[in-house]
């Protein structure tokens, strides 16, 4: 091994700390004999934790103290010295692995070198990162905070030529960046233009993803931000995905989100392009519904529109297929109206019974949990409704129940009396599911399980106190009778395992 090798002098040292944590005595001194000035500046720029221990400093003292050291390493540095750091750096970049800590560590605090050079001398910080994009060091260094410094102590239009005129890999994402950085006064026209163009080019890694900057570009084309969704949906058209670009958008606490309906005003249709674009490719997108609900305020269809869109993609849903919260729903003026026509869409997909409904997610209710938690009384008074109004229609009241067999017991009886109430037909009740075929798993014994379930069948047998429901009497008793038995079958089973 050569101590002139950054990659070695980085293994020696990483072996003489793990000596050192296994209380192995090696040669006073042997660490000093094995540097060289990348690695030292290595230790410099980057975390270190024995540093930090052998100073007997807290985090936040070393913190300043490290500041303080790097400060003043680079106070004298000329360009040819930036130079020399920039060729090291790249040396430590490939030596590093990529992603990890430590690389960050040396990234965030070279990037703070250079903002304290921009404030400091303007002319040399220029000439530096002119130097960086002419040497392709690729150092993978985020290029906003660079962009915004050039910007601010050399102004808009050196910065601008400086990108233009120079080629480099990341290129396009660095006049991404300068157009994320443009102050207002600076945006006219011509900006507006170039920045539509590098829309139609620009790779999708190399996208501009906070799209509040946009806001500044309104002045001159007002109708910005459809401009550029639309420009994204056409090129992924094209198979390319470009979702990620779309985080800002629909993220509820950006400013573009906030005013989504002002930027989508009469064009709801390319909205909800997007919005299925982004949301069929990004798991948990608008998972508090906030878009979806802003969406719904434009075109109270959307509801229907994106039950087809779900079921378009596949034919048989769940909750692992849609995670989003509905409960926004419930909170609107026009709830009934929306979970009517969301019902009757669903049922219009699912027909035939299934053991778990996607009616079921509308009411935060997830396959596969204990849905211990009953539904809310706006909840449970549209069950109601649909009860009231429906009981003739056996199939659209086994969909129902579907939903209302995966309640608690108590909330649940209530409902198959009011459905005895209205429809007495024996054979319309023997089609109704009355508990949750989804089932529940259990530990050991399955006998506490089954004497649940006969308590709770034992617990109908009041509602059948007349003699128009003895064969729903009958019915249930011989589901309590096959229980019992199952009961007498799994002891059996339980003494043999014992």
């Amino acid at each position: 091994m050569s101590p002139n090798n950054f990659q070695h002098t980085l293994l020696f040292h990483a072996y003489l700390d793990k000596l050192e944590n296994f209380g192995v005595a090696f040669e006073h001194g042997l660490r000093d004999k094995f540097e060289n000035d990348t690695y030292r500046l290595y230790k410099l720029l980057a975390f270190d934790l024995a540093e930090m221990r052998d100073d007997g400093l807290g985090y936040d003292e070393y913190l300043k103290l490290k500041k303080k050291r790097i400060h003043d390493h680079f106070a004298h540095y000329q360009l040819a010295d930036y130079e020399r750091l920039l060729t090291q750096c790249s040396e430590m970049k490939r030596t590093i692995k990529s992603g990890s800590h430590r690389l960050y560590e040396f990234q965030g605090n070279l990037l703070e070198a250079f903002k304290e050079l921009a404030e400091k001398n303007a002319g040399l910080y220029f000439d530096v990162v002119k130097s960086y994009l002419v040497s392709g060091a690729g150092l993978e260094i985020n290029p906003l905070p660079l962009v915004h410094s050039l910007i601010n102590v050399c102004g808009a239009q050196k910065t601008y030529s400086l990108l233009t005129e120079l080629s480099w890999p990341d290129k396009q994402a660095w006049l991404s960046n300068y157009y994320c950085s443009l102050p207002a006064d600076e945006i006219g026209p011509e900006q507006v233009g170039q920045l539509l163009e590098l829309y139609r080019t620009i790779q999708m890694h190399q996208f501009p993803y906070h799209w509040d900057f946009l806001l500044n570009y309104r002045n001159f084309l007002p109708d910005i931000v459809s401009t550029v969704t639309e420009l994204l949906l056409e090129r992924a058209s094209q198979n390319d995905d470009f979702s990620p670009s779309l985080d800002t958008m629909f993220n509820s606490h950006s400013e573009i989100n906030s005013e989504i309906a002002s930027h989508f005003a009469g064009r709801v249709d390319l909205l909800k392009r997007a919005y299925f674009y982004y949301v069929g490719r990004q798991q948990h997108a608008d998972h508090n519904g906030t878009t979806f609900n802003v969406i719904l305020d434009m075109d109270s269809s959307f509801a229907e529109e994106y039950v087809d869109w779900m079921y378009g993609r596949k034919k048989w849903l769940t909750s692992y297929d849609d995670s989003r919260d509905y409960s926004f729903i419930w909170k609107r003026a026009d709830y009934l109206d929306l979970m009517r026509k969301i019902a009757e869409k669903i049922f219009a997909h699912e027909k035939a019974y299934s053991d778990y409904s996607y009616f079921q997610t509308f009411f935060g209710m997830r396959d596969g949990e204990d849905n211990s938690k009953s539904v809310t009384p706006t909840q449970e008074s549209f069950i109601w409704g649909l009860i009231e109004t429906r009981h003739d229609d056996v199939a659209f009241m086994k969909f129902v129940f579907n939903l209302v067999s995966s309640l608690p017991t108590a909330t649940r009886i209530p409902f198959i009396s009011k459905f005895l109430e209205l429809n007495k037909s024996y054979e319309a009740f023997a089609e109704l599911p009355l508990e949750s075929r989804m089932g529940g798993g259990w530990v050991g014994s399955a006998v506490p399980t089954l004497q649940r379930r006969i308590d709770y069948f034992q617990s109908l047998i009041p509602l059948f106190d007349t003699v128009d429901f003895l064969r729903h009497k009958q019915h249930v008793e011989q589901i309590i009778n096959w229980l019992r038995g199952e009961i007498e079958r799994e002891k059996k089973r339980d003494f043999v395992s014992d």
